[in-house]
């Protein structure tokens, strides 16, 4: 009788524990669908930002071809601008060596063609307080109007070329920063974006080793301890004598 009790008993600890894995078995296979689930939703969005990464990154390079042509066409347009200053200078220094009459009559026809044939000339008159005679060359007074309103020009055109110029060389700062404020968010993108990367290769590994752990649950179905034959004895023993003593 008591054998019968104790086998029972250890049938009994052995259904509880296969029971015990089953129940187990069953909760880890929902566990490794939601496991998996995420995994999926994860791996979407790092795939969708990464895609949208790279498409940046093509639009970024585009808009850097394109700056460097646009650079080229300045550099162009600045030595384009100093070459101007030269020829003026060139002119300058050419005027200064005008002697002849017919030289200053020439000049004068080339800047003014509109005065070409306005009847002027040259004249000479004495100066006595110097006691010198000076040639002058004569021009219709309404003619005056012109070389005020050229010298009205010369004057606000110097001032527009500094101020232009000043403003370019601020310009070339704020083009050199901006570069730089660019590059150190492409560096802080870059070290964002390497971390982010090795944080999910990260949690990829320890998601996969945990949808392995719950896959593979370790319940151990051995023959029961000394200790629990002998507590299942003891039960078994008692369990005997009370059907006895009722009968």
């Amino acid at each position: 009788m008591v054998r019968t009790v104790i086998g029972l008993l250890i049938v009994i600890a052995v259904l509880a524990s296969l029971s015990s894995f089953l129940a187990a078995k069953f909760m880890n296979q929902q566990e490794i669908l939601r496991a998996k689930q995420e995994m999926e939703v994860l791996r979407a969005k790092r795939d969708s930002l990464e895609t949208q990464v790279a498409h940046r990154d093509s639009v970024i390079t585009v808009l850097e071809r394109s700056t460097t042509s646009l650079t080229v066409q300045i550099d162009s347009l600045r030595e384009q601008v100093d070459e101007l200053e030269r020829q003026r200078r060139r002119a300058e220094a050419k005027a200064f060596r005008l002697f002849k009459p017919e030289e200053y009559i020439r000049q004068f026809e080339e800047f003014y063609p509109e005065f070409a044939h306005s009847g002027w000339g040259f004249r000479e008159i004495y100066n006595e307080e110097y006691q010198v005679t000076i040639e002058y060359f004569m021009i219709p007074t309404q003619f005056t109007t012109a070389f005020i309103q050229d010298h009205i020009d010369a004057v606000s055109y110097r001032k527009q070329t500094d101020k232009l110029k000043a403003a370019d060389s601020l310009w070339q700062v704020v083009a050199t920063q901006q570069q730089r404020i660019i590059t150190l968010e492409r560096e802080n993108r870059q070290a964002y974006q390497k971390g982010y990367a090795e944080a999910f290769a990260k949690y990829e590994e320890i998601n996969r080793k945990y949808i392995h752990r719950l896959e593979n649950p370790q319940v151990k179905l051995g023959i029961p301890s000394a200790t629990t034959l002998v507590g299942s004895a003891a039960v078994g023993f008692l369990v005997g004598s009370l059907v006895k003593n009722n009968r």
